[in-house]
């Protein structure tokens, strides 16, 4: 296996979602018995090493956003408040870089990963490209004639979260044509993405859930019967997300006597986690909030694990989101909040699968925090069979049987 992702993490750190998907797909294979290479980015300050059994190829890369950083521009989001939701608001940096960096802010990288894994590549190989865009570029360019599997972790034009203009979509459609021609196989991480996939590819998509290890976690402690009610909430804080009728109940209890300071505290740990800061201050809720930007990914599980109940936001405009902290929090084995619209599949998937409740307006807050504040014992109870649905291994099966049958498909062909 040759496995083409931009983002692979050394085993510790802070990583993103591609970085941790694409380190348990290569893991996994590995200990199924598959010899694998994985092609990655330098990170930054370290040179990963070789990773429990994976060989992994670290190719230097002009990395912008780290260069515009180091001179003092601002490549992130503007970190203002913005009470209610709306379009991000972005730096001209940033904007620079959304327009220049064609298909991603790795794509200064495509050409020496490309060396790189056909330098790699055997006679026997099958190439996997996950994470980034510029990652199906450098497989489309590399495979030859071996078999390759597209694993699509989001959508690329059109992307609810990314918007980018009309040209530049429209430069999006064409590469992810070409870049996804050539693919034996496609999989993605969710059956509604699949579905989108389908229909803009006119071609089978697989789904394979991202997912957890158990062993990462700390043991789960009972839950604490003192001090305040503490929910946590992991990742950046998108403008998109509609923290309004979280901000609305805590006022309304403060107002109504219910809620003291302390019995609750409300902790945002991730990118743009700043926002949070401006609005709760505006509103006259600080007191209830603790926010701090990315942590050690073993410190943020330990956090979550501590939590009586984790935050997962629920977008309007992204029909297709289930993010990775969706299985760190089933993992964790603390109750789900789904904030935001009944109808979307994160909401869906924490309710049928008894993983914690819905909350999808001021009043639905309310009524919870009323009750939790009041009572502990009212927090809901995760269904503990669902968790083992969600794990990596079960994703990592599902990756190596469609291995296994490209296997066979070769066998047969030669």
């Amino acid at each position: 296996m040759l496995i083409i992702a931009p983002v692979y993490p050394p085993s510790r750190g802070p990583s993103g979602a591609a970085g941790l998907r694409a380190r348990a797909f290569a893991c996994g294979l590995r200990r199924l018995g598959h010899e694998v290479t994985v092609i990655c980015a330098m990170p930054r300050g370290a040179r990963p090493q070789r990773d429990e059994g994976v060989e992994v190829i670290a190719v230097p890369w002009l990395d912008l956003e780290g260069l515009g950083q180091a001179i003092g521009l601002r490549p992130s989001a503007v970190v203002k408040s913005r009470i209610r939701p709306g379009p991000p608001r972005y730096t001209m940096f940033r904007r620079v870089v959304t327009k220049v960096a064609v298909p991603d802010r790795f794509f200064t990288w495509i050409p020496a990963a490309v060396r790189a894994a056909r330098k790699a590549l055997r006679s026997n190989s099958i190439v996997l490209g996950s994470g980034q865009r510029s990652a199906y570029v450098v497989a489309r360019l590399a495979h030859g004639e071996r078999p390759l599997i597209a694993d699509l972790n989001d959508l690329w034009s059109s992307n609810p979260q990314r918007p980018v203009g009309k040209v530049r979509n429209r430069i999006d459609e064409l590469m992810e044509t070409w870049a996804l021609k050539d693919a034996d196989r496609l999989t993605t991480v969710n059956e509604l993405i699949a579905e989108e996939w389908q229909r803009r590819l006119d071609r089978q998509v697989a789904s394979i859930h991202s997912g957890f290890d158990p062993g990462d976690f700390p043991p789960l402690s009972p839950s604490r019967r003192n001090g305040p009610v503490r929910l946590v909430y992991s990742g950046t804080v998108y403008f998109t997300f509609d923290l309004t009728p979280l901000y609305e109940a805590i006022r309304s209890g403060l107002v109504e006597g219910w809620l003291r300071n302390d019995s609750l505290e409300l902790s945002f740990i991730g990118r743009l986690s700043e926002r949070v800061v401006h609005e709760s201050k505006e509103l006259g809720i600080s007191q209830f909030f603790r926010v701090c930007g990315p942590i050690d990914h073993d410190e943020l599980l330990k956090k979550l694990v501590q939590a009586d109940a984790l935050i997962l936001p629920v977008f309007e405009a992204d029909p297709y989101a289930l993010p990775m902290k969706f299985f760190e929090y089933v993992g964790a084995g603390r109750p789900i909040l789904a904030l935001g619209p009944a109808n979307r599949l994160a909401s869906r998937t924490v309710v049928e699968h008894g993983l914690g409740i819905g909350l999808h307006d001021t009043e639905g807050v309310n009524e919870f925090l009323r009750s939790v504040v009041g009572d502990r014992s009212a927090l809901p109870v995760p269904d503990p069979g669902a968790r083992e649905m969600f794990t990596w291994q079960r994703s990592v099966d599902r990756l190596a049987a469609i291995v296994l049958e490209l296997s066979e498909e070769e066998l047969v062909e030669a």
